[in-house]
């Protein structure tokens, strides 16, 4: 919900295999299923599925954000930062524990 709060310009679609409750589905402009099968269809960890996201994604241009992330701030020099590269991968990624 932050990221539509903070992210007014942006398309933003949910890629899941699990039910979105109704109030939720106005936060997404598209929500698809996961394509090929879910590859981690027993696992509360979905990462076996993160590469088809690129895939799945309506957009010619995608972010992929996990939906527990908090955003708290405009994320446009991001889209200007990767308009430099095909495809980036972060790496040494913190979280709020350290």
């Amino acid at each position: 919900m932050s990221l539509k709060a903070t992210q007014k310009e942006c398309n933003i679609c949910l890629i899941t295999n699990d039910d979105v409750p109704a109030k939720y589905k106005k936060l997404f402009d598209v929500i698809k299923e996961i394509p090929w099968n879910d590859s981690a269809e027993d696992k509360d960890w979905k990462v076996d599925n993160r590469w088809k996201l690129y895939h799945a994604s309506p957009y010619d241009e995608t972010i992929v954000l996990d939906t527990d992330m908090l955003v708290l701030q405009d994320l446009e020099n991001w889209w200007a930062f990767l308009k430099n590269y095909d495809l980036f991968f972060v790496s040494n990624v913190y979280t709020y524990r350290g």
